[in-house]
């Protein structure tokens, strides 16, 4: 540098410390306001027709939220909102049995009828065996109900049909259930991956009824909310599917009434029993008390 800019920077360095005064000085404090939520990731204009949400990511360092907002009228919506683990956006992970939606979304756009009562056995279920119906086995993630329907109508129904639903980046080969070709890893999408950044672009789609059968697939992922919360704001709805598979925990899901929504993936690498506290996050950042329900923790 110049010897003349040495010496201006000691100068400089030497002057008292002068706080900002005039409109600089009411300026500054939106402007740490602003980088304050740039760092925080909470840098989308909320819709006010929603509820805010209730935390930040704080208490869930190990969590990626990806959320975004829009119109149901409009085709575009407000830009994806990211907060904590944000390097798992393009992850390639397992979807769990979140992919179970995808193979309800299949069985539904060829007939199936939701009401339908498969017996069933899967332990984690409650007062099994017996017989439950897709809505339950989704809420419970029962693996035989779609095992048996799956080793009914054969692999490759489904596999033409997830394909026709453009759920992955690729289409699915036909080595996308590993030896022994069987029928039981289909409950987790077999060999396939998905990122989360996809997994809310096709849980964002059926939220906006854009595919198919999407109507009465959300009639069968209801999630409950409070009294309170229903006194205070009896249009809103919540759904929504947990997975935990091969050291990954989903949960999947969001808010709509008849004119926003509100489409959410939660994220994050470790034990199953983690799904707990995502479900507590979809609940805060809907807005939404914890109300009582089987799945819900204590």
């Amino acid at each position: 540098f110049p010897i003349t800019a040495g010496r201006a920077a000691r100068k400089t360095a030497g002057m008292p410390h002068r706080r900002p005064t005039g409109p600089a000085s009411r300026l500054l404090p939106g402007i740490v306001a602003l980088v304050a939520l740039l760092l925080a990731g909470e840098t989308c204009a909320r819709d006010q027709g929603l509820p805010a949400a209730r935390c930040g990511i704080e208490k869930y360092p190990e969590f990626l939220i990806l959320e975004k907002e829009g119109k149901l009228a409009e085709k575009a919506s407000l830009p994806m909102r990211q907060l904590g683990r944000r390097e798992m956006k393009e992850q390639s992970l397992d979807p769990a049995s979140t992919f179970k939606l995808a193979l309800s979304l299949v069985l539904l756009q060829n007939g199936f009828d939701p009401g339908t009562a498969i017996n069933v056995a899967d332990p984690y279920i409650p007062n099994t065996p017996r017989s439950i119906d897709l809505s339950e086995a989704l809420l419970y993630s029962s693996n035989d109900y779609f095992r048996l329907l799956a080793r009914e109508k054969g692999p490759e129904f489904f596999r033409t049909g997830v394909n026709g639903l453009d759920y992955y980046a690729a289409p699915i080969g036909e080595d996308w259930l590993g030896p022994p070709s069987s029928s039981d890893d289909i409950v987790h999408g077999g060999n396939q991956r998905i990122t989360p950044a996809r997994q809310l672009l096709f849980m964002e789609r059926i939220l906006r009824q854009e595919i198919a059968g999407s109507a009465t697939l959300l009639e069968q992922i209801r999630w409950p909310r409070s009294p309170e919360d229903e006194k205070v704001r009896p249009d809103i709805s919540l759904f929504g599917k947990t997975g935990a598979f091969d050291q990954t925990v989903w949960f999947v899901g969001g808010m709509r009434n008849s004119d926003s929504y509100r489409v959410i993936v939660v994220v994050r690498r470790g034990h199953y029993k983690t799904r707990r506290e995502a479900i507590r996050l979809f609940y805060c950042r809907m807005g939404q008390a914890l109300p009582e329900h089987p799945l819900i923790p204590e």
